[in-house]
């Protein structure tokens, strides 16, 4: 390299390190989209292993799922065994002529039955039936006979309760102190399975 000269000698270096840059370039490209890709990768990996831990955990979880499921299934079945599922007028009348027994609680009067779509609950797969039922009690006796009925059977309603003073004028002054009510209950239908 003595016998070059110093221009030529120069251009010879800068090419050298032109060439070097461009090599240096593109090997940094060149790795750094391998790292990229390598963090990409160990990202991809994570993820699906977070994925495999959790189907993991479901599948393992599945019988308890299943045992879950099937209480589910037999709690539904109480409810549904005890819902009105024929004759709605009658099973009104027996239910709750059994129920008000616990209660000071008189019912003389039954309405006809009506079966309408749920309003009850929107978008339920039940229908309903509403009677409206009037006669008189005391107000404490009717309060803790309309708390139990509803929580008793989870899936009637009592709604549109009016509540006046008693209109019959007897010689027993206890019997003023009564109150005469009328009340709708409304009972969800157990569906028709095909």
């Amino acid at each position: 390299m003595n016998k070059i000269s110093k221009e030529k000698r120069s251009k010879v270096i800068l090419v050298w390190v032109m060439t070097l840059a461009v090599v240096g370039g593109w090997a940094f490209l060149f790795l750094s989209w391998q790292l990229d890709s390598k963090h990409q990768a160990s990202k991809d990996l994570l993820d699906r292993q977070t994925q495999l831990k959790s189907m993991t955990g479901l599948v393992k979880q599945n019988e308890a799922i299943k045992q879950s499921l099937a209480e589910a299934e037999q709690s539904l079945n109480t409810l549904e065994s005890r819902m009105v599922n024929s004759d709605a007028y009658s099973w009104t009348l027996d239910t709750l002529g059994k129920f008000k027994q616990g209660y000071e609680v008189d019912l003389p009067q039954f309405g006809k039955p009506n079966e309408t779509e749920n309003s009850l609950l929107p978008k339920f797969p039940y229908s309903q039936v509403a009677m409206t039922v009037a006669g008189t009690a005391y107000f404490q006796d009717l309060g803790m006979f309309v708390a139990d009925f509803e929580n008793r059977f989870r899936f009637a309603r009592i709604i549109n309760l009016s509540i006046q003073p008693n209109g019959t004028v007897g010689a027993d002054p206890r019997e003023k102190e009564k109150l005469d009510f009328k009340m709708d209950v409304v009972f969800l239908v157990k569906p028709k399975k095909p």
